[in-house]
């Protein structure tokens, strides 16, 4: 019997958020995790980085230009671009309506990125990729 092993750096995340710091520091730390990561700058790009790459996990931002987060979620949702990639929703709205809303459009998870640490985030994605190494 064998046994496939996923390392870090076979679980590819895409990082879809706006703010050029915010994304830098994610992505920073994810790659010091050992993980594949990708930005994007909206919703718009994030598809475009799906195109070249379907990402074991998305990180998304809600308020973007061009396409925002929840556009991105229902035309995923629609189109199933992304059918069984789970979903981070990462913002600062922190209404019950904004939670509903996006985990009815296919959200796995949403936080609301004033609570969220970075190794909090580094804990969410492990449990991630934790989760995809046992399939």
């Amino acid at each position: 019997m064998s046994f496939l092993f996923m390392k870090p750096s076979d679980f590819h995340v895409l990082v879809t958020e706006d703010n050029e710091d915010l994304s830098l520091i994610y992505s920073s730390k994810l790659i010091a995790e050992g993980y594949s990561v990708v930005t994007a700058g909206d919703g718009k790009a994030a598809f475009d980085r799906i195109r070249e790459k379907m990402p074991n996990l998305i990180l998304l931002d809600i308020i973007m230009p061009k396409m925002d987060g929840l556009e991105f979620l229902r035309k995923a949702q629609k189109e199933k671009t992304v059918e069984g990639v789970p979903i981070i929703v990462m913002t600062n709205l922190g209404q019950d309506e904004d939670r509903a809303q996006c985990e009815k459009l296919g959200a796995k998870k949403f936080v609301v990125k004033t609570e969220l640490s970075i190794d909090e985030l580094a804990r969410i994605v492990k449990e991630e990729f934790n989760a995809a190494s046992k399939k």
